[in-house]
């Protein structure tokens, strides 16, 4: 429902990507936040830091396996091998 209003209001990206950082502070393991910005990098094609954003979270916890899930999905589906 969220995306669905995201993508039918214009919603500007920024302000929902800063809103899911405030979130994931709360509970970084919540696997619904990190396919929010799947949803958000697919649909705005704003990539170029999601590696540094995933690594930032691994070196918290390097057993977090959402943000090594992310990583793999922003790595092969945007080829930054």
């Amino acid at each position: 429902m969220r995306q669905q209003c995201i993508l039918e209001l214009g919603i500007d990206y920024n302000k929902e990507f800063s809103f899911l950082d405030d979130v994931r502070q709360i509970t970084e393991k919540c696997y619904q936040t990190w396919m929010h910005r799947q949803f958000l990098v697919e649909t705005s094609n704003c990539y170029t830091h999601e590696k540094e954003y995933c690594d930032s979270y691994i070196q918290l916890d390097n057993k977090n396996i959402h943000s090594w899930t992310y990583r793999h999905w922003v790595v092969e589906k945007f080829n930054l091998w």
